[in-house]
C-alpha cells in the first residue's frame, strides 16, 4: 500500500510540476519602468518670497488695532509647547466676557504649508490668504474640536499657521474667523517683511 500512495504522489508531483514548467515562458529584455501618478494637489508658488527665519516674535504679526478688531482682552502670549519643527508660536485671546475665543499664530520656517493635503485624519480645502496660497484644515477624528487650522505659503518650504479656538461657536464660523486673522497677520506681515 506504501508503494501505491508512493507511486500516486510522485505521479501528481511530477504532473504538476509538468504543469507550471509548460505554463512559463521566457522574457527577454528590460523591464518597463512602473510610472506612478502624483493625484496630491500641491499649492503654487506664493507671489513673493516672505523668508520667516530673521522673524523672532510672532506676536508682533497681530497689531493692537487688529487685536482690538479680533476683540482680543489678554496679553499675547509666547508659546514654548507650541508644535515642532522651529515652530515660535504667539497666543492671542479674549477671555473675560464670552463668548471666548483664541488664535494662535506660528512661524514655520521648515513647514511647507500643503504637508497635511492628503492626511487621512484631516478634511483639507486649498485657498489663499491676501494672494499667498494657503490650506484650510480641520480635524475629522474628533467631532467636538472645532478648532480651525489655515497654513499659509510665504516661501518653498515654509509657512504662517493660525489656529482659531471658539467652543461656542460652530466649525463654520472658526473657519471664517481663522481667515480672517491671517489675512490681518499676513497684511502685518508683507508690511514687515515683505519685497
Amino acid at each position: 500500500m506504501t508503494n501505491r500512495t508512493a507511486g500516486i504522489t510522485a505521479a501528481l508531483l511530477t504532473a504538476a510540476l509538468l504543469t507550471i514548467t509548460g505554463c512559463t515562458t521566457e522574457v527577454t529584455g528590460q523591464p518597463a519602468t512602473p510610472t506612478t501618478t502624483n493625484t496630491t494637489p500641491h499649492l503654487p508658488p506664493p507671489p513673493q518670497h516672505i523668508d520667516l527665519n530673521p522673524i523672532t516674535d510672532p506676536c508682533t504679526l497681530l497689531t493692537p488695532e487688529q487685536q482690538d478688531e479680533l476683540q482680543f482682552d489678554w496679553e499675547p502670549t509666547i508659546m514654548d509647547d507650541y508644535g515642532q519643527d522651529e515652530t515660535s508660536a504667539c497666543r492671542f485671546a479674549k477671555n473675560q466676557f464670552a463668548p471666548r475665543h483664541s488664535v494662535v499664530v506660528a512661524l514655520a520656517p521648515s513647514v511647507p504649508a500643503d504637508r497635511l493635503i492628503g492626511s487621512p485624519n484631516t478634511h483639507t480645502e486649498i485657498t489663499d490668504v491676501n494672494g499667498f496660497p494657503a490650506v484650510l484644515n480641520h480635524l475629522m477624528a474628533d467631532a467636538d474640536d472645532l478648532d480651525c487650522f489655515i497654513e499659509v505659503s510665504t516661501a518653498p518650504g515654509q509657512s504662517l499657521g493660525l489656529q482659531f479656538s471658539d467652543r461656542e461657536s460652530g466649525l463654520e464660523s472658526n473657519c471664517d474667523n481663522v481667515q480672517r486673522a491671517a489675512s490681518m497677520a499676513m497684511d502685518t506681515l508683507i508690511q514687515l517683511h515683505g519685497n
